[in-house]
């Protein structure tokens, strides 16, 4: 049941003597109509942001990938928690609550796809982890037809089809050559985004920027394991963490 909008009491229940929360005074779950008008240009921008990730990437001179995604990823941890508060400011442990359990396990899936992404910038070209991102869509599809039970259209199939082919022609070319690491991981990004998609769909009309937090919250302890592991420390040089941040601000 949805609940109402105005205030979060509590009261018991004099028959069977337990606490039931009623809420109000949140943003309201109920499912909101998508506006496309908004949505296109939002998706064009998105592509055109993230695809700067590899360029930024590639001006990195001494930093190593585990130290990027720990700064990369602790920026846009620290910009969303200010955010959160500005926007919701009392209201905010409620936005957290009513994501759910979806937005942790979306937020574990983003973890992975940009640990992915970042590894896959390390170890191939910024075209083939890209292309192989590019496939993130079809994966969505394909989960959302098994978790949430959603129709995939015959012309989706056929993409996908054609999608899997090229991924195959390029993924197994490169482990033939004794090579392709670089190509797993971008598959591996590929697959988290697709992960945090669905988890995205089951809450509907809930703001899921929750997800994202603790998206980079994960990503920043993988990080730390990884510079652990590597004893790669957390120094790095100004302008190597001038283009770590930005990585996190702006995509």
């Amino acid at each position: 049941m949805i609940p109402p909008d105005n205030a979060i009491t509590y009261y018991r229940s004099a028959t069977a003597q337990r606490d039931v929360l009623t809420v109000s005074s949140i943003p309201s779950t109920t499912p909101k109509t998508p506006s496309r008008k908004l949505g296109i240009p939002l998706v064009l921008a998105a592509g055109i942001f993230w695809s700067s990730g590899g360029l930024i990437y590639r001006l990195i001179d001494e930093a190593t990938p585990w130290q990027v995604l720990f700064y990369r990823s602790g920026a846009l941890w620290l910009m969303l928690c200010l955010w959160l508060v500005i926007r919701y400011r009392l209201k905010t442990k409620q936005i957290f609550f009513w994501a759910g359990l979806p937005a942790v396990i979306g937020g574990l899936c983003l973890a992975v796809a940009f640990t992915g992404f970042i590894l896959a910038l390390e170890f191939t070209t910024v075209a083939n982890a890209l292309f192989i991102l590019a496939a993130a869509p079809f994966f969505a599809a394909l989960l959302g037809r098994m978790v949430l039970g959603e129709q995939i259209a015959r012309l989706t199939w056929a993409c996908m089809m054609v999608a899997a082919a090229g991924l195959a022609v390029m993924t197994g070319g490169e482990l033939a050559l004794g090579r392709g690491l670089g190509e797993i991981f971008a598959l591996m990004a590929a697959l988290g985004f697709s992960g945090l998609a669905v988890s995205l769909r089951t809450r509907q009309g809930t703001d899921m920027l929750p997800a994202i937090f603790f998206g980079s919250l994960f990503a920043v302890l993988f990080a730390a394991v990884g510079i652990a592991l590597t004893d790669s420390g957390l120094i790095v040089t100004p302008i190597d963490l001038a283009y770590s941040i930005s990585m996190g601000l702006f995509q």
